[in-house]
């Protein structure tokens, strides 16, 4: 009796049906094949695209970087400027009027671009014959 219960557990049928059981005609394979080779050509040409969108991309990424490192070269030129302005103008506002002072006003034009108008008073102001408009604290 035990015998044939262990038979009957691990019995299977002498023909399973298939899970999966389809036969295609030759024109249903053909159209599927078809239908894939157009799906695949799709595909390839949007990664085709997307590659030369990449790319694009890329050169962009490339151009920025190095307008971003001019940029910043840029602007420590500039900040040693001021720098260098600011120091000539010191200079110039703490020595007496005279040839040390002259002396300063090409740089000073130079540097802040000045107009033949500001040169001239400028120069009054370097030779002692105008004061500058800077009130005196009392």
């Amino acid at each position: 009796m035990e015998e044939s219960s262990i038979n009957y557990t691990f019995k299977t049928p002498e023909k399973e049906p298939p899970l999966w059981h389809a036969e295609f005609t030759k024109e249903e394979l053909v159209q599927k094949l078809s239908s894939t080779t157009k799906s695949a050509d799709q595909l390839n040409g949007l990664l085709r695209e997307i590659e030369a969108t990449s790319a694009v991309l890329m050169e962009q990424i490339k151009l920025l970087k190095s307008e971003i490192r001019r940029l910043e070269r840029n602007q420590e030129e500039s900040a040693a400027n001021v720098e260098h302005l600011k120091n000539v103008l010191l200079q110039f506002i703490f020595l007496k009027p005279g040839s040390e002072r002259e002396s300063l006003l090409p740089v000073i034009n130079m540097m802040l671009q000045l107009s033949p108008e500001e040169k001239g008073k400028l120069a009054a102001v370097a030779q002692g014959l105008q004061e500058t408009s800077i009130p005196k604290k009392k």
